[in-house]
C-alpha cells in the first residue's frame, strides 16, 4: 500500500473527505477553499500522467472475478474519471458548493501544461 498509485488515491480521498465535511458544515471550509486550486492541479497532473500511463502499460482490464486486477484497474482509472468530471462539470460543482470548493472553470485556458506538470513532478519527487 506504499506504492505511488495507492498513496495518491488515499491522499486525494482524504482531501475529498475534508471537502465533503466542509460542505456539510462539520469543519471550517476556509482551509479547504484556499488549497483546492493547487490540490486539483497536482491531482490532475498525476491522474492524467503517471496513473493513466500505468493503466495503459499494465494493461489494466476490468476482470470482476480477479480481485487484484479489479483493484489495479480501479486505482488507476478512477482518478482520471474524477478529474475529467471535475473539469467538464466545474460550473455545476462551483454553484453547488460556492464557499467550499472552487474549480478553475477554464482549466485549459488559464492553467498551463507546465504549471500542472511541475506540480505533479514535485509531488512525485517528494514521494
Amino acid at each position: 500500500m506504499t506504492e505511488f498509485c495507492w498513496v495518491i488515491v488515499h491522499v486525494m480521498g482524504g482531501f475529498l473527505t475534508m471537502v465533503g465535511l466542509a460542505a456539510l458544515g462539520c469543519i471550517d471550509s476556509t482551509w479547504v477553499y484556499s488549497h483546492t486550486a493547487q490540490a486539483l492541479k497536482i491531482y490532475w497532473g498525476i491522474a492524467n500522467g503517471p496513473l493513466a500511463f500505468a493503466a495503459l502499460s499494465l494493461m489494466n482490464s476490468l476482470v470482476f472475478h480477479n480481485k487484484q486486477q479489479l483493484a489495479s484497474c480501479f486505482i488507476h482509472l478512477t482518478p482520471c474519471s474524477l478529474t475529467w468530471t471535475l473539469r467538464w462539470y466545474a460550473d455545476k460543482i462551483n454553484a453547488s458548493y460556492p464557499d467550499v470548493i472552487q474549480i478553475d472553470e477554464d482549466l485549459d485556458n488559464q492553467t498551463t501544461f507546465k504549471e500542472i506538470a511541475l506540480s505533479a513532478i514535485c509531488v512525485y519527487m517528494i514521494w
